[in-house]
Order: C-alpha cells, then sequence, then structure tokens
C-alpha cells in the first residue's frame, strides 16, 4: 500500500482516499459482512486471504468512507489481472527487453492507431470491494484529478465468470464514463491466451475528459480583454 501526501477527496458525505495500513482491520470486517450478506456482486475477493494479498501487493489502493464508514476499496496495477495474477503473471506483462510491456503492444496492435494510452498514464482496475455505481464515480474524480500520478485512462477487464462479469458490465458502465476500448475483442482475446483462460471477454476504458473538463492554458492576448472585463470587476475591490 502507497500513502502519497496528496488529500482525500470529499463530496457529499463520502470521502476518497489512499488506503493505509490502519484499514486492514476495517476491511476485513467489510468482506466479511458482504460475505454473509451474499453480496457477491458487491466483491471480486474470494476470500479474506485473497484480500489481504492484494492490499500487500497492488500498485495503488483506495478506500471510500461513506458517512465516516469504511465502505469500499478499489485496487490498481499497471497491468491487467486475473485469477491468482499476482501468484503467476507472465512477466511479460510488466516490461520488455524494449521497456514496453507485452499488453500494451497488443493494444497498439487492435486499438486503429490508439496512442492516448501509455504504461505511465494509465491504470489498470483490478479488484474491487463494496463498490456500488455512485461510488465508481467518485473514484474516478479523485483518480483523475491527482497530480502526481498523472492517470489519463481507466481499464477494467471483464475476466471470469458470470459473477465478476456482472458486476464489472453493472458499475463500469457509460454513465461513469467506461465504454470498450478499441478493438475491446481483440484485446480480450489477447489476454486469455496469454493467461491461457477463456474467461475475458472483454476491456472497457474510461478517460479523464469524462470526468475532468480539459483545461488550455496560454499566454493572455489583447482581445482578451472584453471576456476578462467581469473577472477583473469581481477581483476588484473598488
Amino acid at each position: 500500500m502507497v500513502e502519497p501526501g496528496t488529500g482525500p477527496s470529499r463530496s457529499s458525505g463520502t470521502t476518497v482516499r489512499f488506503c493505509v495500513e490502519k484499514d486492514r482491520d476495517d476491511l476485513v470486517q467489510l468482506h466479511q459482512r458482504i460475505v454473509n450478506e451474499k453480496g457477491l456482486l458487491s466483491s471480486t475477493f474470494g476470500s479474506t486471504e485473497e484480500l489481504l494479498f492484494y492490499l500487500d501487493t497492488q500498485y495503488l489502493s483506495f478506500v471510500v468512507e461513506v458517512d465516516g464508514q469504511t465502505s469500499a476499496l478499489v485496487c490498481f496495477e499497471a497491468c491487467p489481472c486475473h485469477d491468482d495474477y499476482d501468484r503467476r503473471k507472465p512477466q511479460s506483462l510488466m516490461l520488455t527487453d524494449d521497456g514496453d510491456p507485452a499488453w500494451l503492444k497488443a493494444y497498439a496492435g487492435v486499438s486503429e492507431g490508439d496512442k492516448s494510452v501509455t504504461l505511465a498514464n494509465s491504470l489498470w482496475i483490478n479488484q474491487h470491494l463494496g463498490l456500488t455505481h455512485a461510488i465508481v464515480k467518485q473514484v474516478g474524480r479523485f483518480i483523475f484529478s491527482q497530480p502526481r500520478i498523472s492517470v489519463e485512462n481507466l481499464l477494467v477487464p471483464l475476466f471470469d465468470g458470470e459473477t465478476k462479469f456482472q458486476a464489472n458490465q453493472r458499475l463500469f458502465d457509460s454513465d461513469n464514463g467506461f465504454d470498450s476500448c478499441p478493438g475491446s475483442k481483440q484485446f480480450a482475446f489477447w489476454l486469455d491466451g496469454t493467461y491461457g483462460s477463456d474467461g475475458c471477454s472483454g476491456v472497457l476504458i474510461s478517460r479523464k475528459k469524462s470526468y475532468v473538463t480539459p483545461l488550455k492554458i496560454r499566454m493572455a492576448k489583447g482581445e482578451d480583454h472584453d471576456s476578462l472585463v467581469s473577472v477583473f470587476n469581481s477581483q476588484s475591490e473598488v
């Protein structure tokens, strides 16, 4: 787990922040409560042991609090996940001899020339616990607004079984800024071949512009004066 020096995001009783060591007990209790309530669509973790394993190994983990109570967890990585992913992931998924990960090369080959996805600006949503449709939007807004990690793209694989597929389809939909990535089916076929499985049906992507209005900064020009008069007047004490 990491704890970069950026503050949490708060909105209408919901707080999104980086996961820290002291969250572990609360997250274990949350997982157990979801299991007891048979809320399988609210978790991609098969056991408490798996939850703790991901907390120790994921690149980024975020906790969501609703009215002060720990309510959700989202784990991110720099490459797509799979069942038993951390224990047997092909190393070529992360980095090849020429410096590019294999998954990025595969995406470039099927995405109709989309060059906006890079290793430096993209994260995969690997596991989640307790997510709701509304919380996904809060997490997306938080991730895309963090200057220190500079994320431009979030990707989600539709992996492994009907339950997880339904959960991801329900949570990561067009209302939350997600859609099929370019070459989604071909990309899924490549991921299946890499993992030796037949469980990936597609890949979803959300881009920063879906959450944060693009901002362009340029030098001021003389003709900007008329447009800025109201700004000057609002800042003037005269």
